[in-house]
């Protein structure tokens, strides 16, 4: 075995055994993601990203891949009714007439919850980072909301805004 493939198996094992299966989940998702794209750059982004927001803006389209299997979960508020978000799933998106990969996986770790990341998946690091500062600095402006605080994170309230907008106009 050539020295540089036994350094990489060992690499491997090596974080996968300290990493342990009750808290190795966002290495192991890391790693796989970037296995099954080795030929392209990918950017690993926390939770400021909403790419769903970004889509429902208009700024890109995006297709929901059917394989492998994209778990949506729907959600109902008494404001706004049944809405739709992406748990685990892969998007197929089109930016600025580039064509990128955005992957979403969630998953419980530790006390601290549930973890989300987004993987940007482009054919250059530099075309990945700006598609993730554009989403990025989109869903963390208000855009004809205020922004409010509630379970444990910031949201945009737009009923809110339209009835303080009435109330000042």
């Amino acid at each position: 075995m050539p020295v540089t493939a036994m350094l990489s198996s060992m690499a491997d094992n090596l974080f996968d055994a300290a990493l342990g299966t009750e808290n190795g989940t966002g290495y192991r998702m890391s790693h796989a993601i970037a296995k099954a794209f080795a030929d392209r750059a990918v950017v690993e982004i926390g939770n400021v990203f909403d790419i769903e927001d970004y889509i429902r803006g208009g700024h890109c389209e995006a297709q929901l891949r059917q394989e492998p299997y994209s778990q949506v979960q729907t959600h109902w508020r008494r404001t706004h009714g049944l809405s739709h978000a992406l748990a685990l799933g892969i998007y197929d998106v089109k930016w600025q007439g580039r064509e990128l990969v955005v992957a979403r996986a969630e998953w419980p770790e530790g006390f601290r919850g549930t973890v989300s990341k987004h993987y940007v998946i482009a054919d250059d690091r530099a075309l990945a980072e700006s598609f993730a500062d554009a989403v990025c600095e989109y869903c963390n402006s208000p855009s004809n909301a205020v922004l409010t605080f509630r379970g444990g994170c910031w949201q945009r309230d737009y009923a809110m805004f339209a009835t303080l907008h009435r109330h000042v106009a």
